[in-house]
């Protein structure tokens, strides 16, 4: 591996000028120096691109690309256009009102010198609120055991779909650009909802990852976040299934958490079915629940 491989860190953004500032700060500050930062902006406004020309006089690894508009599925698109566009060995995503520890780059790329077969590399993150203030733990963003080490990609795979993301948000993970075709990849079918976890399994069915017990990134926690959205929620709600039903399929998902877990799902969606089949968004699912005989 080359000794200072390019790392891009992509930021899809929309309409939030104050945080993704911040967020594009902590990316600027890295002390791991070769960085592509690469922005697709979805603003229905020129405020962010205005922030970032500013900085563009200063600073030349910014690759700045202006959308016109939201390019559609709640940055999902955008975020594709993101990883079309990198150069790097290394992806970091960052998303636009999370921040960087300064030293996040350089600490996780030493893990895959110091490795082998890792395919990711991930870290505790802190909570933040939408004034930057440190707020306690969740259950998904405890540290785990084993940490500094590398963890079996299977069991991770697992306890990903048993527990929840405690791997964490695009912003947390870095990986080869190489071995991810397209972010939200799994299986041969996209995510829309659960991107980062549909990711994250793909890449650990291949390898081992490495948590690091070091605060690397931070996770603001706001009103206006993508997933307060019913369609969102929704969306959640549905592909939870495809991941358990995956997990099952490659025996890391017990046959009794898989029975309970359909049949609290079942009671879930069933009131959900009318919104589900009248709104085009979910039209990709529709298939699953004639599958299932819901509809």
């Amino acid at each position: 591996m080359d000794n200072n491989p390019l790392v891009s860190v992509l930021i899809a953004t929309h309409n939030r000028p104050q945080y993704f500032e911040l967020s594009l700060i902590s990316a600027l500050s890295q002390s791991y120096a070769n960085i592509e930062i690469i922005i697709c902006d979805d603003s229905t406004d020129y405020r962010t691109k205005n922030i970032v020309e500013k900085y563009m006089k200063v600073y030349k690894n910014i690759k700045y690309f202006f959308n016109g508009g939201q390019l559609g599925e709640r940055g999902l698109i955008n975020m594709h256009k993101c990883y079309s566009l990198a150069n790097g060995e290394f992806i970091n995503y960052l998303n636009d009102d999370d921040i960087f520890d300064r030293y996040k780059i350089e600490k996780m790329i030493q893990c895959f010198y110091i490795y082998e077969n890792i395919k990711l590399v991930t870290s505790h993150r802190g909570i933040i609120d939408k004034n930057g203030n440190l707020l306690a733990d969740i259950d998904v963003t405890k540290p785990i055991a084993n940490m500094n080490q590398p963890i079996a990609g299977l069991h991770a795979i697992g306890k990903l779909i048993l527990q929840g993301n405690f791997i964490g948000e695009p912003t947390t993970v870095l990986f080869r650009k190489r071995d991810v075709s397209k972010f939200g990849l799994l299986n041969g079918r996209q995510f829309y909802a659960l991107v980062d976890i549909a990711t994250w399994i793909s890449l650990l069915l291949t390898g081992n990852f490495v948590y690091m017990s070091d605060t690397l990134s931070y996770f603001r926690i706001h009103e206006s976040q993508n997933t307060m959205s019913q369609e969102i929620r929704i969306k959640i709600l549905l592909e939870s299934l495809i991941l358990v039903d995956y997990g099952y399929s490659i025996s890391v998902v017990p046959a009794d958490f898989y029975s309970r877990f359909y049949s609290e799902w079942t009671l879930l969606v069933k009131p959900l079915i009318p919104i589900i089949t009248s709104i085009e968004c979910f039209k990709q699912y529709w298939p699953l629940l004639k599958k299932l005989k819901m509809i």
